[in-house]
C-alpha cells in the first residue's frame, strides 16, 4: 500500500509540470509574437515621421527660397506649397503628399522678420495621427543693407563751372546694389556762408528750383534740407550724373559737404572738393580788322579764337567803338554794337558789319570774346577807319 501511495504522488507531480510548461511555452510564444509585431509597428512609425520630417524640412527650404527671390513673397497667414514653373510658391492653406498634410503658417516679428512654423500631419494608426513641427526665423537679409550702403558718388570729376563760376558740376552717382534706391532730401553745406543754392539738376531734370520744382520754396542758406523730386536709382541703372549745384554767386574756393537722404531712412554725407573749373579764357584777338567805309557802315574782320586760349569755340563776343582810341581803361565807355555773330569754332574766319555810323567820322574798333564761364579775353588790337561823306561813294 504505501508502495502504491507513493507511485502515485509521483503521476500527480508530473502532471503538475506538464501543465506549467504548457503555460510558460504560451507566454515565451505571447511575447515572442508581441515583440515581432512591436518591432514591425516600431519601424513603422520611425519610416513615417522620418517621411513626415523630410517633408516638412522640404516647406521650410521652399520659403527660404522664396523670400530669397523676394521677402515680400512671405505673406502672413497659413499656406500649402506648389511648383510652379521652376519656384515655389503659395497655394491654399495646406498641400497634401501621400497622406501627409503639410501647413506653412507665416507671421511677422517686425518688419524684416517673419516666424515660418511647418506642420506636417498624417494617420499613422487607424487609431490615431501624428504631427511634426518645424519652427524658424527668416529676415529680409537685402533690406538689412542700407541703401545709403550701396549709394556711391564719384567726386573725382568734380569742378566749378558755368555760369559765372556759379555751378559746382561733375558729381555723379550709382547704384552699386542689389535693389532699387531712392534719394528724397538732400542737404547742401559749403564754406562760403554769403552764397545761397538756388537749383539742383540730376540727370537732366530739375529736382528742385528755388522757383520752381521740390520745397522749400525760394533760395536756401547753407545746410538746409531740401525735399527734392524723388530720384530713383534703379539696380543696374549705371552712372548718373548730377547735372549741376546751382547758387547765387561765384563758388570759386569752396569746399562742399552734400548729405544724401534715402527713402528707407538711411543716410550718408559725401565731401566735396572740386577742381578749379576752367579759369582759362580765349586768346586776345590780334588780327581784327576795319574797312570797306560807307557813310555810315565798316566791315570788320577778325579769326576766331578759341574757348580754352585758340581751341574749342568760344561762347560769345563783345564789339565795341568809339571815335577816340579805346584801351581797357575806356572799354567800359565805348559804345557796344548789337547782334554780334556767335562764334565758330577755333580758326574760322568771322565777319560783321558795323551800321548806324556818322559821315566823315573815323571810328575806332575793339572786340572781347567770352566763353562759357565767362572767361573773358584780353582787349583785342585796335584798328580804324572813317566813314566817307556822304556825297563820296568811293572806299
Amino acid at each position: 500500500m504505501k508502495k502504491e501511495l507513493f507511485h502515485n504522488n509521483n503521476k500527480g507531480f508530473s502532471l503538475v509540470e506538464a501543465v506549467l510548461a504548457t503555460a510558460i511555452f504560451g507566454l515565451m510564444v505571447t511575447g515572442m509574437v508581441g515583440a515581432l509585431i512591436y518591432g514591425r509597428q516600431s519601424t513603422f512609425t520611425t519610416s513615417t515621421h522620418g517621411r513626415a520630417a523630410l517633408i516638412a524640412e522640404e516647406g521650410i527650404e521652399a520659403v527660404r527660397n522664396m523670400r530669397d527671390n523676394s521677402f515680400d513673397n512671405l505673406e502672413n497667414g497659413t499656406h500649402g506649397l506648389t511648383v510652379s514653373g521652376t519656384n515655389w510658391i503659395f497655394s491654399g492653406s495646406s498641400d497634401l503628399t501621400d497622406n501627409y498634410t503639410r501647413q506653412i503658417f507665416i507671421d511677422s516679428i517686425d518688419s524684416n522678420t517673419k516666424i515660418v512654423t511647418t506642420t506636417v500631419t498624417w494617420q499613422a494608426t487607424p487609431q490615431s495621427n501624428r504631427m511634426i513641427t518645424l519652427v524658424t526665423r527668416f529676415t529680409n537679409w537685402i533690406r538689412l543693407i542700407t541703401q545709403a550702403q550701396i549709394f556711391f558718388a564719384d567726386t573725382s570729376g568734380a569742378l566749378i563751372g558755368r555760369p559765372g563760376n556759379k555751378e559746382l558740376q561733375g558729381v555723379t552717382v550709382e547704384n552699386q546694389g542689389e535693389f532699387d534706391i531712392t534719394i528724397d532730401k538732400m542737404a547742401v553745406s559749403w564754406t562760403d556762408g554769403g552764397l545761397q543754392i538756388k537749383d539742383i539738376d540730376i540727370n537732366g531734370s530739375s529736382v528742385w528750383s528755388w522757383n520752381g520744382a521740390g520745397s522749400p520754396a525760394g533760395k536756401q542758406n547753407s545746410g538746409t534740407e531740401i525735399d527734392i523730386v524723388d530720384v530713383t536709382l534703379s539696380q543696374g541703372s549705371g552712372v548718373i550724373p548730377i547735372d549741376f549745384f546751382g547758387f547765387d554767386g561765384d563758388t570759386t574756393g569752396n569746399t562742399f559737404d552734400v548729405l544724401f537722404s534715402f527713402s528707407d531712412g538711411s543716410t550718408t554725407t559725401v565731401n566735396i572738393v572740386p577742381g578749379a573749373g576752367d579759369t582759362t579764357p580765349p586768346d586776345a584777338i590780334s588780327n581784327f580788322a576795319a574797312s570797306n567805309p560807307s557813310a555810315t557802315t565798316i566791315d570788320l574782320a577778325w579769326t576766331a579764337p578759341g574757348d580754352d586760349d585758340a581751341s574749342g569755340t568760344a561762347s560769345s563776343y563783345d564789339i565795341r567803338y568809339s571815335t577816340s582810341l579805346i584801351s581797357e581803361a575806356s572799354w567800359a565807355s565805348a559804345t557796344q554794337v548789337l547782334g554780334e555773330p556767335v562764334p565758330s569754332v577755333a580758326g574760322s574766319s568771322e565777319t560783321f558789319t558795323v551800321s548806324g555810323l556818322t559821315a566823315n567820322t573815323t571810328y575806332y574798333f575793339a572786340i572781347k570774346t567770352d566763353d562759357e564761364v565767362p572767361n573773358t579775353s584780353a582787349i583785342s588790337n585796335i584798328p580804324n577807319s572813317t566813314t566817307l561823306t556822304t556825297s563820296d561813294t568811293t572806299p
